[in-house]
């Protein structure tokens, strides 16, 4: 499991959720995706004492390795939302399943979020609950 500390993105967002529905044509309920355009990472940048706890390959400095380390760097930024990433097979049949995202190689960019609105395949893979 992979952690990442990401700015939320909700209703509370008024302008940017409404011009970002408007566009998708599509009303949501919640904002789910790790995409970094839509959700920042607001973790990125690690100490000299914090390597050991990130990807440190190919720009994913923004993944975290170590569940404790997530929730302690959480707490030190004070906002944001706490996402884990299960890269391992899921059970689609439990709660706590959200959905599939398709992320570029460095985890940050969303193709289902940042496509253009006009194709249906990937209109018809996005639920309310992005």
């Amino acid at each position: 499991m992979l952690y990442t500390i990401v700015d939320s993105f909700s209703p509370a967002d008024e302008k940017q959720w409404d011009s970002y529905s408007k566009w998708r044509r599509i009303t949501f309920n919640r904002f789910d995706s790790i995409d970094g355009i839509m959700r920042s990472a607001l973790f990125d940048c690690p100490a000299d004492d914090e390597w050991s706890f990130v990807v440190n390959k190919n720009m994913m400095l923004h993944l975290i390795i170590d569940y404790n380390f997530a929730i302690r760097k959480h707490k030190e930024i004070g906002r944001g939302e706490l996402l884990g990433i299960r890269l391992e097979e899921h059970d689609v049949e439990s709660v706590d399943f959200l959905g599939f995202d398709l992320i570029d190689s460095c985890f940050d960019i969303s193709l289902l979020t940042n496509w253009g609105n006009d194709n249906e395949m990937i209109n018809q893979s996005i639920s309310e609950n992005a």
